[in-house]
């Protein structure tokens, strides 16, 4: 719905009253005293129209979060996949997608300009902190009585039973006696 509100407004150095719109800032825009329709999210105004604006879709790979006035949408940032990035939410028209490091990688730095491969905990050894899209993996030995076999950045030690006992042969490097 339409909806305009006026509020008087006295001029001190005229003594006139004059009228002036109170225009909901969300969706409306004051225009020669009137208060004009604003296109919605996910779109841009191509024909200004006071009431009856014309709007049209924004573009692929473009967006508008909010109510506007704009003949053209803003273009989704470039999630770089030759960098290890990708679209942290899917692409809409009425959100900006964000870029986040993809799985197994994170931000090489504060400002986030590439992605690098998480720490790779060797055998004998787990993840103590597992790598998130901005923090890395941090590793730690395996406590006593328990083993990894296996290098990645979310490695976690296992306890030994007999079974482990005999089908491993014990190596100082990547295995701890069970206690």
């Amino acid at each position: 719905s339409f909806t305009c509100f006026y509020r008087k407004r006295s001029r001190k150095s005229t003594g006139m009253t004059v009228a002036q719109a109170s225009c909901d800032p969300e969706t409306q825009y004051e225009k020669d005293g009137q208060c004009c329709l604003m296109c919605k999210p996910g779109t841009s105004m191509s024909t200004e129209d006071c009431k009856n604006p014309q709007c049209q879709p924004c573009l692929d790979n473009h967006y508008q979060d909010k109510y506007t006035t704009k003949n053209k949408c803003l273009q989704q940032p470039y999630c770089d996949r030759n960098k290890n990035f990708e679209a942290q939410v899917p692409k809409s028209k009425t959100e900006r997608s964000i870029c986040k490091c993809k799985v197994g990688f994170h931000c090489s730095s504060e400002e986030c300009i590439t992605c690098v491969e998480h720490t790779v905990c060797q055998p004998g050894y787990r993840a103590k902190v597992i790598g998130t899209n901005i923090l890395d993996t941090e590793c730690e030995q395996c406590p006593d009585g328990t083993f990894n076999n296996n290098a990645s950045w979310y490695a976690q030690c296992r306890k030994w039973t007999e079974q482990k006992r005999r089908e491993f042969k014990l190596d100082p490097v990547w295995n701890r006696e069970p206690g």
